[in-house]
């Protein structure tokens, strides 16, 4: 008979990992990844841009939109099409669906320079940075 050690505490610390995780993810400003196909995206941030590079291989270019929302994110969202035939799908590990992906932008960018290219099924967006404007507003107490 085999005796086996279990420790009760060890689902704790993978779900506390998970969550730290995710968090971490959520202050880097990744918000929300929903829908059948969540496609990889790499950030890369140079001296004056950031640069997105989100992979989406099989996907037409007319089946992407972008927009950047009221509350300064950027909104990337699509659809993967299952391709149409008269064969029967016998297996696929591709992933097909919609896909939204959304990113919380930083105060210092310019959501006005942004610019997409897409090709090779890569969609490469590239956000110019801005030096954020501070500003002090001086109130009379009265």
């Amino acid at each position: 008979m085999a005796i086996f050690r279990v420790d009760p505490f060890n689902s704790l610390d993978t779900i506390a990992k998970k969550m730290n995780n995710f968090a971490k993810e959520f202050e880097n400003g990744v918000v929300f990844e929903t829908g059948g196909f969540n496609p990889k995206v790499d950030i890369r941030e140079g001296e004056e841009q950031f640069h997105l590079f989100i992979e989406l291989p099989g996907i037409e270019k007319e089946n992407i939109s972008m927009l950047v929302t009221d509350d300064n994110s950027l909104e990337i969202k699509g659809e993967k099409k299952l391709p149409e035939g008269e064969s029967k799908i016998v297996r696929t590990e591709r992933g097909f669906g919609k896909f939204k992906r959304e990113f919380i932008l930083p105060e210092n960018v310019d959501p006005e320079t942004i610019n997409a290219e897409f090709k090779n099924g890569v969609l490469a967006v590239t956000i110019n940075k801005i030096t954020p404007v501070k500003r002090e507003i001086k109130i009379e107490v009265k």
